[in-house]
């Protein structure tokens, strides 16, 4: 249940494209609170098949990259005056993903005059690469177990560094086969179980302390 939730197409749409944003723009993960606040704006009143749904997912995002864009820390990294071709090679190096002649092509595309529509736009192409989904996908999953299971960000109190993190994404690194893609929701739910992922955390002495009572 827990990773049905998570390959949910909604899930997707909204709380893995808000981490994807800040590893895309900011070149590091979300803090919890960010997290949640960004999950919150981009899934307001979405509810899968229910009315306008899809139209108002696509708004929602769309406001939220826009500001995202306008953001001093955003453009220390992206400043003004940059190239189409350099903002959409900075997106993919801060995801340390290598992009096929066609995504890059097709994110410099959507650049447009460079204003904060193109350049949001450019941001959310990046951000649906296959490139850039497969690259954070087990980061991605590894911070969200921390996020949806103990409620914290992955180096707070237990924890004291990133060790516990870096161990989880090592195991789900261990169990990605080659050339699988993440997008594909037979394939993802596979390498989630070979992992035991989600088990690992449900049994966790911590999520059964702070939650179980």
């Amino acid at each position: 249940m827990a990773a049905a939730f998570f390959l949910s197409i909604e899930f997707q749409q909204t709380g893995y494209f808000v981490y994807r944003a800040y590893e895309v723009g900011f070149d590091r993960r979300p803090q919890y609170e960010e997290f949640m606040q960004g999950l919150n704006a981009i899934g307001l009143g979405v509810e899968l098949g229910i009315g306008n749904w899809e139209q108002r997912l696509a708004t929602q995002r769309r406001a939220f990259a826009e500001a995202l864009v306008a953001r001093t820390d955003f453009k220390v990294l992206f400043p003004d005056g940059m190239t189409a071709e350099q903002f959409a090679d900075k997106l993919f190096a801060n995801a340390s993903a290598t992009p096929t002649s066609a995504e890059r092509n097709a994110v410099i595309s959507a650049y447009g005059t460079g204003n904060t529509t193109g350049r949001a736009a450019v941001l959310i192409a990046g951000l649906e690469t296959g490139s850039v989904y497969n690259r954070l996908y087990n980061p991605g999953f590894v911070l969200i177990e921390y996020f949806g299971f103990m409620r914290r960000d992955p180096d707070d109190a237990p924890d004291t560094n990133l060790d516990g993190f870096n161990f989880w994404l090592g195991k789900m690194d261990t169990h990605t086969l080659p050339g699988e893609d993440a997008r594909g929701e037979t394939t993802a739910f596979a390498r989630i179980k070979r992992a035991e992922m989600v088990r690992a955390f449900i049994i966790a002495g911590e999520y059964r302390g702070r939650f179980g009572p």
